[in-house]
């Protein structure tokens, strides 16, 4: 047990059956894990018991619940209530540590520091991407239990949650060394459907953000060419083209997600002004 990392990892699942053995035997090393599952049907849970006996580790070091999803902010503030160890990192079972992560998160200074943070690399389609907007990509993911607490995205918006101390929000965090790997789309049918869920995460900010200001529900036009400067943006201006094909799909899914942001919230507002 001497040898072991004393800090607790919260994995957040749902149908992560087939990721979730690469997500363990990244945390095989740590004192506590704990599978914050939302009701799965595909045996995520099952399969995480079953990798955990495989890697020899003691079962009593896993901790597997199935609760009802309350959300990205919510579900990782509840996870607090499960951990035992005086520090937390979170990660989703899209992602896994490297063993220099690993390292840094066994010997970084616990007495001085606060939040910490996570260079998390990404894959797509086999691709380690470099460039688009999808790296570097710092993530606050490391703090103190006892006073660690996630807040919404903009606008109150259940996607982009961060974390932060209670009693310091403006806390600077310390960089870890190591990398956190990330796969967000298994292929380019989930990337379509994450990038959905997404933009209705958004569009109701984006449509309260308007309101606020007096404005009037976009054009199909306005929406259109805020798709072509997003992609611009990330193909061009953000290097996704040295990134080959793959920057180029990338480029393109952020744009068409922000249209379909911008398409929701205009919706809404028609919605709202026909009430």
């Amino acid at each position: 047990m001497a040898d072991l990392i004393p800090v607790s990892v919260v994995v957040l699942t749902r149908n992560e059956a087939e990721r979730i053995e690469r997500c363990l035997s990244s945390l095989k090393d740590f004192k506590q894990v704990i599978v914050l599952d939302s009701l799965s049907c595909d045996c995520t849970l099952e399969r995480a018991r079953e990798v955990w006996a495989d890697l020899d580790q003691d079962p009593s070091r896993l901790v597997l619940l199935s609760r009802d999803w309350p959300g990205f902010t919510k579900a990782r503030n509840e996870s607090l209530n499960w951990v035992h160890e005086n520090w937390v990192v979170w990660i989703d079972a899209d992602e896994w540590i490297s063993e220099e992560l690993a390292n840094s998160l066994r010997s970084f200074d616990k007495q001085q520091a606060k939040v910490l943070l996570l260079d998390r690399q990404s894959y797509f389609l086999g691709h380690r991407v470099k460039h688009g907007g999808w790296y570097p990509d710092r993530k606050r993911r490391v703090a103190p239990a006892g006073e660690a607490v996630w807040m919404s995205g903009p606008r109150s918006a259940d996607v982009h949650e961060d974390l932060y101390l209670k009693n310091d929000l403006k806390s600077e965090p310390q960089l870890l060394q190591g990398t956190l790997f990330h796969e967000p789309f298994r292929n380019e049918e989930e990337q379509i459907e994450t990038n959905q869920e997404y933009s209705s995460l958004l569009a109701v900010g984006v449509a309260e953000g308007w309101r606020e200001k007096g404005r009037k529900a976009p054009s199909n036009l306005f929406i259109a060419l805020k798709g072509v400067i997003k992609f611009v943006e990330n193909f061009i201006f953000k290097l996704g083209i040295l990134d080959g094909w793959v920057g180029y799909k990338i480029a393109k899914g952020s744009a068409q997600s922000m249209m379909w942001r911008l398409e929701k919230a205009k919706k809404i507002m028609i919605q709202e002004k026909t009430q």
